[in-house]
């Protein structure tokens, strides 16, 4: 049961996630009221997480994980990236949101189609790695 638990993340993962920690801590400082960059640093979040997972996995991963797990970050990044929009709009406090509740309901409109793409991702991550 001990050798089960220990679980190691990559050098690389580590060095990954806080390279994505500065990257938002500086976009926080930044008067950037777009959500273009947001959705992008959303995605590379949840694509993070979803790594993180797949490699601390103890057992061999069948595509359809792949499949599911890539639609699953892509559904999750729009919701991820609302929570870093309502975040800059806190850490600013100019005492009214950074960003246009038009622009945060165009983030949430883009689900499906993050989800789609997050699909497609997982399946081509699926088609390649069965190659190998």
């Amino acid at each position: 049961m001990g050798d089960k638990l220990k679980h190691h993340t990559p050098l690389w993962l580590k060095w990954l996630g806080i390279g994505l920690g500065v990257v938002t801590l500086l976009w926080l400082r930044v008067e950037d009221v777009t959500p273009n960059y947001v959705k992008g640093l959303g995605a590379a979040w949840c694509a993070w997480v979803g790594m993180r997972f797949v490699l601390r996995w103890d057992r061999e991963l069948q595509p359809g994980h792949y499949i599911f797990g890539g639609f699953v970050a892509g559904v999750a990044t729009a919701p991820f990236a609302i929570f870093l929009m309502i975040v800059k709009g806190g850490v600013h406090a100019h005492g009214f949101l950074d960003f246009t509740n038009i622009q945060l309901a165009s983030v949430l409109r883009s689900i499906p189609w993050l989800g789609i793409v997050g699909l497609m991702l997982g399946l081509m991550m699926a088609l390649v790695l069965k190659r190998k």
